[in-house]
């Protein structure tokens, strides 16, 4: 039976059997899991019938020889665990020597991108100390037909690719060479860029091995000039002609022909005359014979083949010239040599020519050498084993050898002997083959006369072979014109690579020993005794045999190489192509020879520790006898006949059947065995089970009987105590009874007592109050009837409330008892309570405002004193008012209005400061309501619904609409107050006025809503006035007055705490201004004793720190309640956790050096604190980040969650984030050491990734040796292991791997000797890890390029660590580098915020981030540490002292190195040596300019550095290098296999198939979508289909019948993608398609617009994003390439574009001017240009427009379109070119008229003042003159406004004098001007002569002011009118019969007022909280109003009924805004 975790041999389907490893499941299952990862289910017959696994094939090994099980399942899982580790074998041994070789003969082939094409035997000799003394290089058969022709997807030799990628445009110019593409024969396979090689760097490589090589400049000319003279000769065309009845050719016109016989020096008439004919000898004469196109082509190519071929060998000779010339002097005998030969294995394509039967020829040689040796190991086996054994007889494939090159009349001299006849063809040659060998049974004859195969069954399988072309092949001759014209070439190493063929009178004699095969019975080799040109299957059967000689000479090594996969996919193996290839490599063989012995070998200690269990002790004792003795006994126990196996002197050998038997008796003993074990054990089991429940059942009987005897005992007591509580209880129920009698009459009593002395007075109050107000009334209305009409009235009214107030009183006793009422101070102020907002009781009458003002009780969550608490409660006897600096001098000096500096209980209706804002103004408010809350001074609100509002009665005339409710978004507190000017006449309207006095709305502020109407956790109201504080900084003061004002005279202790923790939180997390500083600490300093020192030590240090950014975290609230530090710890990473004090001031410097004092880190640079939540780990450096803010933002995600802040599990660490250049780990041991624990902790958890595993191992023994010293153990290792490697890499290679790596790598290290302290290890594995991380110790900041260098994007990120500074883009890929060296300053603009000015050796590079200062702050301290510790500087100036010997003579520019420890002549001088010249002396340190380095700069960095290069450089930046492009461009190709529809037909397509190259331009419209997802969807289809019509007419690539406008083809192609975003892919493809492969610059510039506007309009889908994205980043030198992807990246991050593009972006970009300006009109009749893009929103540009003219805020402007017929709001979210063109697009076609376009339209843009929030005269001069007054002018003079008269005679000579000046002389023609001074409706109530005398008597009155003046002297008036600001809109009503038809709508920062336009009286207005619902349709406007009871619904017809939606629309969302604000002040870390 298999066990769990053996290895067993299963059926696979390629045939051979695969591994699998026996599983067992949870449940009992056993199942078989193999190589693959399959699981298979193991039934108990399969598992019979499995074979055992030998433990080699188990866990594998090096040498193949050496596998036990020796199977073809064997070697396949060899091979596969080889794979899967990654173990390869690859020798660099003299690279540099053989890389110039191999890119001559190496090419990308379709199963090798690096493919060998020649065979090559590298012989290196060794002396005897085993040093490299030299080399030789022998070449077999390089593959000449590349040159000329390649397969499909195949490339030509990569020198060509390498020469044109890499050569100088200088180089290029004088070889006159392009790029790959233009070439033919690089073009033939349809190849030219290779994935895997970078051939430009190849080029550099090639160089540097010429160097080595000890070529001459002038030979690699040379060398490049043949080669591109083959390049130029294959583009060298001929045509044909007809001379004589014989076809002939002509050398086309050619620029390539002209420059080919240049470079190959030779006449051009000479030859072209040789490439088009030939002469030949005959018995008398030569003969010239003209030759057709083909066959002068052939020439041409064999002529370029024989150059490349002669070239290859002359390098070869070349190169052996130099790595052999040193051992041809000596002895080769003295040497040593090691030979590898690297020859090309067996073949067999598709089509097989002479190449492949010459290469398989040389294989079967290879094989037969191969196997003989094989059989010769296994005999040396047996002998060393002493094993007797008999002869083997094997095959080999000697009959193979003979039919190729041993029998007479072989195939090899069939072939040559037919290349030598002049009439010979290959069909001749076939035919012969045929004839001779038809009955060979390994030669397949062809099956026709037609056929042109024939066959060879090589020991790999047959292959077929093509005859064609075999006779050329082997001749391998060159027409001898072609020779002789060489002869007279002036090229020297033309000549020289030729000079075997080449003699004065023409051919001279072969030099080398190279023979011809011809057939003994052959008649030509008896008749023809001519000399004969050598063939080339003789010269590669004289160099094979050669080698074969050498082979055998030497003690061979097989290396069989194999491919995993032919798709060169990493990590892909296809066992049946690695099966084929152990076929074809003769493996198979290997395993026969070794079958035929013993195959299955096991050494003694191994067979006896797996087979144990069959020997019997009694035969054999292990203990007492050998292993070999056990193992013979176990044999001859199992085995029956001796002659089966074997015992050697340490193996034992058997045959494959016994290794199964062995494996069944194992199994079978093991299982009896078993059985033993267990029936033993579970009989013992089961004897202690039932003892244990024996003895459990004697305790349960003992328990049960004592139980039952006290049972009834307990019985009868529980009777008893039940009798005695019954009697307690009714006992208990008189006396409560009793108790809540006397406690109702004294509750009664205690109450009515108290209610007549708060009525008492509040009578007083009131009585007080009226008699003021009744005197005022009386003394304003004391000349008019009217006023005492009035009087009488409110007389009566008082005396009837009187009346009835003491008819109350009288009743005392019968109120009910009600809650005790907080009545406000009697000595409050009046100015107070005129700014204060109380809950009002009672209404008296709707000309009175409430005079009674009381406050309820408070109703807070913490618990409220009882009443006997309330008496014995301490007063609080603070009292702030007799110091200079005192609170109360304070409120006098800057409170508004006089208000009191002490405790109220009731709101306020004006903050205590002054703001400017308004909105700071609202918002202060709101914090007031907050805190009063907070200290319980009024109640929280019931959590209760907001109560709902009845539908109106009235008939509405417009659908009802949803989702324009306001109810729940914001409410205003702030009454307007109507006047009181109604008509008396007038009918009661039937819309009801909301009452005054709505119950639970009165209080609400702006900005405040529903949001905060609920009740708030003390957290959640700290957090509501904190983030107010954060996002309006001032009112910082406001907040620490309205505390400090609560604080005084507060009689509530309970409250009195609340506000100190409110006061103590507040002054952690903001200081008050210098203002008010003074004020708070002399508050603090009398404040209580808890809290006075605890409050200033807190402000104190806020001071010092700074503000902080985040709210306020829970653990703060904790700690403000308990008055102490909050204790935490922060983890070091050597395991400690250092034990730290935090308050709300914290900051992680203060942290960091807590840390470090108590630790003793000294070298605390770099250090910082970083702090975790859960797996995110964020730093917060260690200057002045707030920790606690940190701490907030943990929370803050906690709530997010939905989890409770206190469970927020956060922790602080410390840890190395930065080194300093000038880092030394000597320097401080405990920073060296938590460094190097960092590092490894790092290390194991995947922080710190290595590329090789030689650097973990590296790394591993340096910390072995840090913990463990020199002493090896192997616990010690596996610990090493454990701590130093990942995981992954654990499992990816075994932990016993690892361990023997590192215990390997150890006793061969440095570290055995044990010499070297721990701590400088220590330090050399920091310095390591420092150097190879250095990005992981890096400053990472977001930056945006203003302005620079060019780079491929704009926005990245800046890393700044100790090498440089980094660009990196968000994938992590480096974009530029500038080390220090290069910085020549940084430093932040003053223009501009947040920017950064970077200046380099390369240019300047303008940076914008909200990090700007740490940034300059970081490099500036890195660049001048670096000068500081340099020695190296460059010379400023010429230095020339030659009198005097003890100075340095030194030019500008000169590198010098200084030596600062020598002693100077004086001080102003250093001692140093000039680099050039290498003198020493003095130089003076003025001259000096010491460099940021650390280490001597190059030579090409110092030509950067000199100021001499300056101007050059300049000129390279401004100019950069055209064709830096080396890459191919990027094609649509890889996404359209997977994403493009399939195609049937077409004519483009692959020559192995009939598929269109649908991702390339065609000119053809598109019958189909190129998406597949398009194709079923008939609607998409036809519009996609349109869009690519209209891209080819827009490209010129199409006819266009009629004359179409570029926007109507624009319109066509983008406008459907805009409405469906299906089709945006589309559309991206169809234009990157046709501008793919385009030809046409006109198209492939008109494409770009498209590319441009298209990326300015929407982004493509996720899966075409990167692709998009390579096609531009592959394109940079097409200009707007980097702009697409500008606007690419941009749109991304936006939502997509609506419309098409606008004509103006279109003109734009058909100009050439991606840039787009707009014209804005402003309302004082000035204009603007502004820059939009296409992605410029109506925001965007009103901030720019606002930026520009640097308004103070741009908050309230608006955009608008003006036409011929309306004026139209653009929205703010909407973008510009979108809302330009809903207004600028007209229909098409129109009839019997001129065709009206976008440019017809006139239209302007407008911007203006929208919403008059925070409009304070005077205090944004700019805004007040462009915009305040010519729009507030405007609505005056139309007679808006109610107005009086003496307003308007001030406002008409203010008007004048912006008029007219200071002109007196146009008195005269103010009548005339009445128009522009007066309303227009007023003008008639005086005569024109009486304004005009009015007007200039308050003229004169404002003498002295400028017109500026004026204008704002007219806002300042007009905005103490209501209407200020109000937008006015005529409408028409029929919904109220009460209201007139015509009615005025005015919309301001108050709310909707409708106003009567003949008497201007606000007949209503209607908050913005009150109007639940609004909408427009057409011309009509509905609005409904809600109300206590029912919604009333208001219905208008006006024009500008969506400009009313509009304008509501925008005030509601300024007060969500404004309501949101605290809330939004920050962006989390974890957002």
């Amino acid at each position: 039976m298999l066990r769990k975790g053996e290895w067993v041999w299963v059926d696979s389907s390629i045939g051979v059997p695969i591994g699998a490893r026996v599983k067992v499941t949870p449940s009992g299952q056993r199942l078989l899991v193999d190589d693959e990862g399959k699981e298979r289910r193991l039934s108990p017959e399969q598992e019979a019938s499995l074979k055992i696994m030998h433990p080699t094939s188990v866990e594998g090994v090096d040498d193949m020889i050496k596998l036990g099980d020796m199977t073809e399942a064997g070697l396949l899982r060899n091979l596969l665990l080889r794979h899967r580790q990654g173990i390869i074998y690859v020798s660099n041994t003299l690279k540099e020597k053989v890389i110039f070789v191999a890119t001559f003969g190496n090419a990308k082939t379709i199963r090798n991108d690096n493919s060998s094409r020649f065979g090559k035997y590298l012989e290196i000799f060794f002396n005897k100390d085993g040093v490299i003394e030299g080399a030789r290089v022998e070449q077999y058969l390089l593959e000449k037909s590349r040159v000329c022709r390649q397969a499909l997807e195949e490339r030509n030799y990569h020198i060509f690719y390498c020469l044109l990628a890499g050569i100088s445009a200088e180089e290029k110019k004088r070889l006159s060479l392009g790029n790959a593409k233009e070439y033919k024969f690089l073009t033939k396979g349809n190849c030219i860029a290779c994935g895997g090689r970078d051939d430009a760097k190849d080029y550099s490589r090639i160089n540097s091995a010429l160097k080595t090589l000890n070529f001459s400049g002038k030979d690699c000319h040379e060398i490049f000039k043949l080669l591109a003279a083959i390049l130029h000769l294959g583009n060298v065309c001929f045509e044909a002609n007809t001379q004589n009845n014989l076809e002939t050719s002509e050398v086309s016109k050619s620029e390539h022909f002209n420059v080919a016989a240049s470079l190959l020096e030779v006449e051009k008439p000479t030859l072209a005359t040789n490439l088009t004919h030939r002469s030949f000898k005959t018995n008398r004469e030569m003969v010239t014979k003209p030759l057709s196109c083909e066959q002068a082509a052939d020439c041409r190519d064999a002529f370029v083949k024989a150059i490349y071929n002669k070239l290859f060998i002359w390098i070869v000779k070349k190169i052996n010239s130099v790595i052999y010339k040193k051992l041809t002097s000596n002895s080769k005998s003295a040497y040593l040599s090691v030979g590898l030969l690297d020859i090309f294995g067996f073949e067999n394509f598709n089509t097989n020519s002479f190449e492949q039967l010459c290469i398989n020829f040389a294989n079967e040689k290879l094989q037969q050498f191969f196997v003989a040796h094989i059989f010769k190991l296994e005999q040396k086996e047996y002998m060393k084993q002493g094993v007797m054994w008999d002869n083997i007889n094997f095959s080999d494939n000697q009959k193979i050898l003979d039919l190729l090159a041993g029998i007479q009349c072989n195939v090899l001299a069939l072939v040559d002997e037919e290349s030598h006849f002049p009439k010979g063809t290959d069909a001749t040659m076939l035919e012969k083959l045929n004839q001779h060998h038809k009955g060979h049974k390994n030669y397949i004859a062809s099956r026709s006369e037609r056929d042109t195969n024939f066959g060879i069954c090589h020991f790999a399988g047959l292959v077929q072979y093509d005859s064609n072309g075999f006779l050329e092949k082997n001749r391998d001759a060159v027409s001898s014109d072609i020779i002789k014209m060489l002869d007279m070439s002036a090229n020297k190493l033309l000549r020289d690579i030729f000079e075997s063929e080449l003699s004065t009178n023409g051919i001279k004699a072969v030099k080398n020993k190279k023979f011809i095969m011809t057939p003994s019975n052959s008649l030509r080799g008896l008749a023809d005794t001519r000399k004969q040109v050598p063939t080339l299957s003789g010269q590669f059967r004289q160099s094979l045999d050669s080698l074969m000689k050498a082979l055998s000479a030497c003690q061979p090594f097989f290396i069989r190489c194999f491919k995993p996969n032919n798709g060169k996919q990493s990590e892909v193996f296809d066992r049946e192509l690695c099966m084929r290839q152990l076929r074809y490599s003769g493996m198979i063989d290997t395993i026969r020879i070794r079958k035929l012995g013993f195959p299955i070998r096991h050494t003694f200690d191994d067979f006896l520790k797996r087979y144990r269990v069959l020997l019997k002790t009694t035969v054999c004792n292990p203990n007492t006898e050998s292993a070999a003795a056990c193992c013979k006994a176990i044999c001859e126990a199992v085995i029956e006949r001796e002659g089966e196996w074997k015992i050697g002197n340490t193996k034992v050998f058997l045959k494959d059947v016994h290794d199964s038997i062995l494996e069944k008796r194992r199994e079978q003993e093991l299982s009896r065995v078993a059985l033993v074990i267990q029936r033993v054990m579970l009989g013992q089991r089961d004897r202690k089970s039932f003892l244990r429940k024996r003895s459990a059942a004697v305790v349960l009987q003992r328990s049960w009987r004592a139980y039952m005897k006290t049972k009834v005992q307990r019985g009868f007591e529980r009777l008893a105590a039940l009798i005695r509580s019954r009697k307690l209880q009714a006992k208990y129920q008189k006396q409560r009874e009793a108790a809540v009698v006397i406690q109702a009459q004294v509750r009664g009593y205690v109450a009515r007592k108290d209610l007549k002395k708060k009525r008492e007075a509040v009578t007083r109050l009131q009585a007080q109050r009226r008699g003021v107000l009744a005197r005022r009334e009386v003394e304003s209305m004391m000349n008019t009837a009217l006023v005492l009409k009035q009087l009488e009235e409110v007389s009566q009214i008082l005396d009837n409330e009187t009346k009835s107030e003491s008819e109350h009183d009288s009743d005392d006793e019968d109120l009910p008892v009600t809650p005790s009422v907080n009545v406000a101070d009697e000595e409050t102020s009046e100015s107070e309570t005129s700014h204060s907002s109380p809950e009002p009781v009672k209404i008296i009458s709707e000309l009175l405002e409430p005079e009674l003002i009381v406050t309820p009780p408070s109703n807070s969550i913490s618990p409220t004193p009882s009443v006997d608490e309330d008496k014995e409660e301490e007063t609080d006897d603070f009292e702030d008012d007799g110091d200079e600096f005192s609170f109360y001098r304070f409120s006098q000096r800057y409170f508004q209005d006089s208000a009191s500096h002490t405790h109220i209980p009731y709101r306020l209706k004006k903050s205590l400061l002054h703001h400017d804002d308004e909105g700071d103004t609202l918002a202060c408010l709101t914090i007031w309501w907050i805190i009063l809350r907070f200290m319980g001074d009024i109640p929280e609100p019931k959590s209760s619904d907001a109560i709902s509002v009845a539908s109106s009665n009235t008939p509405q005339a417009l659908p009802s609409r949803q989702g324009r409710r306001l109810s729940n978004l914001v409410g205003l507190d702030q009454k307007i107050l109507r006047k009181n000017k109604k008509k008396f006449d007038r009918r009661a309207s039937s819309i009801p006025e909301e009452p005054e006095n709505l119950t639970g709305e009165e209080d609400v502020m702006i900005g405040e809503g529903t949001t905060l109407q609920r009740p708030l956790s003390d957290l959640e109201k700290i957090h509501i006035i904190i983030g107010y504080a954060l996002s309006k900084h001032g009112i910082w003061d406001e907040i620490y007055c309205q505390i400090c004002k609560q604080l005084l005279k507060n009689n509530d202790r309970r409250n009195r705490m609340q506000g100190w923790i409110l006061l103590s939180i507040c002054l952690g997390i903001f200081p008050p201004t210098d203002l008010f500083r003074k004020y708070l600490e002399n508050f603090l300093r009398r404040g209580p004793y808890d809290y006075r020192g605890y409050c200033t030590e807190r402000l104190k240090r806020i001071v010092a720190n700074g503000p902080r950014k985040e709210l306020p975290c829970w653990i703060e609230l904790q700690a403000a309640r308990t008055r102490k530090p909050i204790d935490t710890t922060v983890a070091i990473q050597d395991g400690r956790n250092i034990e730290i004090q935090l308050n709300s001031s914290s900051t992680s410097e203060e942290v960091c050096q807590d840390v470090a004092n108590d630790i003793g880190l000294k070298d605390t640079y770099g250090f910082s604190l970083y702090i975790r939540l859960y797996d995110k780990m964020w730093s917060l450096g260690n200057s002045g980040a707030h920790v606690l803010d940190a701490i907030s933002q943990c929370e803050e995600e906690m709530r997010r969650q939905g989890r409770l802040e206190k469970d927020t599990p956060w922790s602080l660490s410390l840890r190395k984030e930065l080194f300093t250049p000038w880092h030394e780990s000597k320097l401080d041991e405990v920073s060296t050491d938590l460094i190097y624990r960092q590092i490894i902790k790092g290390i194991k958890a995947g922080e710190y990734v290595a590329d090789k595993d030689d650097d973990y191992i590296q790394l591993a023994i340096m910390h072995y040796y840090i913990m463990f010293g020199s002493e090896y153990s192997v616990e010690n290792v596996t610990k090493v292991v454990n701590e130093c490697i990942t995981t992954q890499l654990i499992e990816s290679k075994s932990k016993t791997r690892w361990t023997q790596f590192i215990s390997s790598a150890h006793k061969e290290g440095p570290y055995v000797s044990g010499r070297q302290n721990s701590d400088e290890v220590k330090g050399e594995l920091v310095d390591i890890a420092r150097k190879k991380w250095a990005i992981h110790f890096s400053k990472f900041f977001e930056v945006t390029m203003m302005s620079g260098p060019p780079l491929p994007k704009s926005r990245f990120i800046v890393a700044i660590n100790w090498t440089g500074i980094f660009f990196m883009d968000e994938r992590n890929r480096q974009l530029h580098e500038i080390p220090y060296i290069a910085v020549r300053k940084v430093q932040e603009k003053s223009d501009s915020a947040q920017t950064i000015s970077l200046i380099t050796i390369t240019g300047e590079y303008v940076l914008k981030s909200p990090e700007a200062e740490k940034i300059v702050t970081l490099i500036e301290n890195n660049v001048e540490g670096l000068r500081q510790r340099s020695v190296f500087a460059t010379a400023q100036q010429d230095s020339s002292k030659s009198d005097d010997p003890l100075f340095l003579v030194c030019k500008r520019g000169d590198l010098l190195q200084v030596d600062k420890e020598k002693s100077a002549p004086n001080e102003s001088c250093f001692i140093a040596t000039n680099k050039r010249t290498g003198s020493s002396g003095a130089v003076y340190k003025k001259i000096l300019l010491f460099l940021p380095t650390l280490t001597e700069p190059t030579s090409e960095m110092l030509e950067q550095l000199n100021p001499k290069q300056d101007k050059r450089r300049a000129s390279l930046v401004l100019n950069p290098v055209q064709g830096e492009e080396t890459v191919a461009p990027v094609s649509l190709k890889e996404f359209a296999l997977e994403n493009f529809r399939s195609v049937s037909g077409g004519r483009q397509g692959y020559k192995g198939g009939n598929r269109e190259k649908l991702w390339v331009i065609s000119r053809e419209p598109l019958k189909q979508p190129l998406l597949k997802v398009l194709v079923n969807n008939s609607e998409l289809s036809n519009l996609a289909c349109s869009a690519f019509t209209a891209i080819l007419k827009y490209m010129g690539d199409y006819p266009i019948k009629h004359v179409r406008s570029p926007v109507e083809l624009t319109d066509q192609i983008f406008g459907p993608a805009t409405k469906h975003e299906e089709l945006r892919d589309e559309i991206y493809c169809q234009i990157m398609r046709q501008m793919t492969a385009n030809s046409n610059s006109l198209s492939m510039e008109r494409g770009w617009q498209l590319m441009w506007l298209c990326s300015g309009l929407f982004p493509p889908s996720w899966d075409l994003l990167k692709h998009t994205q390579c096609f531009l980043e592959s394109r940079p030198r097409y200009p707007l390439a980097a702009l697409c992807l500008e606007r690419l990246q941009e749109i991304c991050s936006k939502k997509p574009r609506n419309l098409p593009p606008h004509f103006v972006e279109v003109d734009a970009i058909q100009q050439n001017s991606p840039k787009i300006f707009q014209k804005v009109h402003f309302p004082d009749d000035t204009t603007d240009i502004v820059e939009v893009t296409s992605t410029t929103t109506i925001g965007d540009m009103c901030i720019s427009i606002a930026s520009q003219l640097i308004l103070y805020s741009p908050e309230g402007y608006g955009l608008y379109l003006k036409t011929l017929t309306k004026t139209v709001s653009m929205e703010e979210d909407k973008y510009f070119f979108d809302s330009l063109k809903i207004t600028s697009d007209v229909p098409k076609k129109r009839k019997k008229g001129k065709e009206v376009t976008q440019t017809n339209l006139p239209s302007l843009v407008l911007f203006k003042r929208k919403l008059w929030f925070n409009v304070n005269p005077g205090k944004d001069v700019k805004a007040d003159l462009t915009f305040h007054f010519p729009q507030e002018r405007s609505k005056y003079l139309r007679g808006y406004h109610d107005c009086t008269k003496e307003d308007m005679i001030t406002l008409g000579g203010l008007l004048f004098r912006v008029k007219v000046e200071s002109d007196m002389s146009q008195f005269v023609m103010i009548p005339k001007m009445l128009k522009d001074l007066v309303p227009a409706d007023q003008q008639k109530i005086m005569s024109p002569d009486e304004w005009k005398k009015h007007i200039i008597s308050s003229y004169k009155q404002q003498s002295g002011i400028t017109v500026d003046e004026a204008k704002i002297d007219f806002l300042k008036i007009i905005s103490s009118w209501p209407t200020f600001g109000c937008t006015f809109f005529e409408v028409k009503q029929t919904c109220e019969s009460s209201y007139p038809a015509i009615l005025l709508i005015g919309i301001n920062k108050q709310g909707v007022r409708l106003v009567d336009p003949e008497t201007k009286d606000t007949m209503i207005m209607h908050e913005f909280s009150r109007i639940t619902e609004y909408f427009s349709k057409g011309n009509s406007f509905q609005m409904t109003i809600g109300t206590m009871f029912r919604g009333i619904t208001f219905v208008c017809e006006t024009p500008n009924a969506h400009t009313i939606e509009d304008l509501l629309r925008s005030y509601v969302s300024m007060y969500e805004k404004a309501r949101q604000a605290p809330l939004n002040h920050r962006k989390s870390i974890f957002s």
